[in-house]
């Protein structure tokens, strides 16, 4: 699990995803057998928690014993679409190019 998570987020302590502009990623789940554990979510909840919501999570981290949490930054979609934008201005669609040759 953590190589999947390795590639966009990170591990921090859980008493500074307060102070920081991240999307907390692990949450507590009650397993079958009556348990609880740890569960990463892969993506980012599509609602941003309320800070009470987010200090409830944090509380129940810290009820189950779980110091380092997993993380991923709250990036703007613009930063990450940027960089592609940028040769198209420059060199044009490249689709221009590429249709003719395949006969389209």
């Amino acid at each position: 699990g953590d190589l999947r998570l390795a590639w966009h987020a990170s591990r921090i302590d859980r008493n500074e995803v307060l102070n920081k502009h991240v999307w907390l990623l692990t949450t507590v789940i009650e397993l079958p057998d009556g348990t609880t554990g740890a569960h990463h979510r892969t993506r980012a909840p599509r609602t941003t928690p309320s800070k009470e919501a987010l200090v409830e999570s944090i509380k129940g981290l810290e009820e189950a014993g779980i110091d380092q949490v997993w993380v991923s930054s709250k990036l703007p979609l613009l930063m990450f679409l940027f960089p592609a934008i940028v040769p198209l201005v420059l060199l044009g669609d490249p689709m221009v190019l590429i249709m003719p040759m395949l006969g389209l």
